[in-house]
Order: structure tokens, then sequence, then C-alpha cells
């Protein structure tokens, strides 16, 4: 789906009041290249990009048709069969492949074979400095027909400077769909903030329609190390959890219309706004599996 986002305020429950909209610089999207649902290993050059006027994009659809992935180490979780999963240590693939979307308004998005969870290395999203809303890194849709989902990754957020700030640096967001009623869609986000790193959910109505609906939680989330986060999502209970570094944060999701019926797991910066300072988010080890 097309990605938007909201600007989240206060701790428990936050109503967002300002015009909440999340918008895609389309001059930065660069559709992925096909490859298997387990098959998401990348590999190759960095894909450049920058800042860039605001707007907004039409979902792309990805083959998930391909090749296999040259043989991948016992140790990493891609061993194993899952929904879909990514380690990013295949040398022979470009960035993104097996993924929907790549975004890179932030800045470039690229591999990191010094900072890895697992060697040989991780993906890294960079966020340069600038006013406003922006989105970068890697995005991924997956149809939920079970009606489970559950995904784990790492996640290694650090600044350059002490004094760099976000409003927001999201390195990682899952958004559900079909949305509530009178809503644009819904998802679960890890937040770092200049004060706090937050999980929240939220539910977006439509730009000028109305306020958005978001319930937030506190986590211990160091920067410059890595941390490893969990989010699971029963369908049926209408229940959303997120698990990082220990801490839980449970929360009832809003009633749909229909079933949930695809996800949209996005990574790297897939949201950032009021960005002072240059910012580095990697994420390692992406696995989604629909239990």
């Amino acid at each position: 789906m097309g990605v938007k986002h909201r600007l989240g305020l206060g701790v428990a429950i936050a109503v967002c009041t300002a015009a909440c909209s999340f918008l895609v610089d389309t001059s930065d999207l660069i559709v992925a290249t096909p490859a298997a649902s387990n098959d998401g290993d990348s590999g190759g050059g960095a894909v450049d990009g920058g800042g860039g006027a605001e707007g907004s994009a039409t979902p792309v659809t990805v083959d998930e048709a391909g090749a296999p992935d040259a043989a991948v180490d016992a140790s990493s979780p891609c061993a194993t069969a899952h929904a879909f999963c990514d380690d990013f240590d295949d040398a022979r693939q470009e960035v993104g492949k097996g993924w929907t979307r790549v975004q890179t308004a932030t800045g470039p998005v690229d591999f990191d074979d010094v900072v890895a969870r697992s060697a040989p290395r991780s993906l890294r999203t960079a966020v340069t400095p600038a006013k406003g809303t922006r989105n970068g890194g890697l995005w991924k849709s997956i149809s939920t027909p079970g009606g489970k989902l559950h995904v784990e990754l790492d996640v290694f957020v650090e600044k350059a400077a002490a004094g760099a700030k976000a409003d927001h640096m999201i390195p990682v967001e899952i958004d559900f769909y079909p949305p509530p009623a009178t809503y644009e869609y819904h998802g679960v986000f890890l937040s770092v903030r200049n004060n706090q790193t937050v999980i929240a959910y939220f539910a977006e109505r439509p730009q000028g329609q109305g306020d958005t609906y978001m319930v937030e939680a506190p986590v211990t989330f160091a920067l410059g190390t890595w941390q490893h986060v969990v989010f699971d999502y029963d369908i049926p209970a209408r229940k959303a959890v997120a698990t990082v570094g220990g801490a839980t944060f449970e929360v009832d999701v809003k009633e749909t219309p229909t079933p949930t019926t695809s996800v949209e797991v996005a990574v790297g910066a897939p949201y950032v706004h009021e960005v002072e300072g240059t910012w580095t988010s990697r994420v390692d080890n992406v696995v989604v599996d629909l239990p």
C-alpha cells in the first residue's frame, strides 16, 4: 500500500489534531527486483537518494518468482523456511531483492559490511538532516490468509553527534489492511524520539477527515547497539503485541469491516520527521512468519 503516516504525541493515548499524512516522494521510488518469498537476501551496490518534495506513491507489486539465492549459512534465521526472510548476506543480489519497493528520500540505502548483527553484513539506511517528513528503506507486502502474523528483526540506530535530534526516527513499521471503518490504514511501529523511544499502535484517517488514534508505551532502547524487536498480530483476537528489549506492549486493535488480508512490513527509516543532524538506521535478520 502507499506509505503514509501520522505525527504521534503523548505517552498513553494521543490524538493528532494537526494534518497527519505520511507522504511519499515518488522521485525516490525504486521498484525492487523479483525474488521468491523466502529468497529475500540482498546484495550489490548502494541505492542513492536524498530529500525531495513530499508526494504520494502508488503501491508497486513485485512478482515473487525468481532464482534461488546462494547457499544460506546454517546460523542464519533464513536457513529455515519462513513466509519471508532476509539476512542481507547474499553478495550476488542488489539492494531490495525480494522486497516490494525501495524508498530513498532519507538518504542512501545500502549494505554495511562492518556493523552487522550476524556477519557478513546488514542493511543500512542513512537519514540526513531535513525538515518535514521523509521515507527511506525497504517495504514488503505480504498476504495473511491464516489470521496471524509474527515479525522479528534486529535494529541498530545511532546518531552521528550527541546533539542530533528527531521528532520521529522509525526503524520498523507494520501496517495492516483493510483498515477500520472511516480510517485509511492502521498498524504498529517503533519510534526513536528526542526524549524517549516508544512502541505504538495507530489508526490513521484520510488527511483532513478527522483525528489520528494512537496508543503508545515507552520502552528502553539504547542507541548504538543491536536491539531485538518482535511484533505479533492475532487478527481474529484483534491483538497486537510488540516486544523490545524484553519489554512487551499489547493493545486491542480497532475492529475492521472485514478480516485483515495483508500487511506491509517496512524497515530502515520508513518514517522520519524533523531531523537535525545525521542518523543511521541498520536492520538485520528480518523474519516474517504466518503461524
